[in-house]
């Protein structure tokens, strides 16, 4: 009988000595976290950046193409509302904010 107990303690005592040793603060980093969370670096929304790459501007008719978009007046751009187009920019409400967009080259034809 002490030959089947002694393996057994023999495996309690490395289960405790393994839960101790991982209570000195030391963090595996191999191991995700416990809640499985992204690091608070990560969990931080990007800036949101508005690039207009086109606008086409008539007299009938204004539309831009905001981060791939084809946008008119009152559209939403993610977290944006394009207030107005200009020939070469265009003004976006931004949670209570005026934010101005301009194009990245000017290229105007007529």
């Amino acid at each position: 009988m002490s030959e089947r107990i002694v393996p057994l303690l023999a495996c309690l005592l490395l289960a405790a000595a393994d839960a101790h040793a991982t209570d000195d603060g030391l963090r595996d980093p191999t191991r995700p976290d416990a809640a499985g969370a992204p690091p608070a670096e990560a969990r931080r929304a990007p800036a949101t950046r508005y690039v207009v790459s086109a606008i086409f501007y008539s007299a009938e008719r204004r539309v831009a193409v905001v981060n791939g978009q084809a946008v008119s007046a009152g559209d939403r751009v993610g977290a944006a509302r394009v207030r107005a187009i200009g020939q070469d920019w265009l003004t976006l409400d931004v949670g209570g904010r005026t934010i101005t967009a301009r194009l990245a080259k000017t290229t105007v034809r007529r």
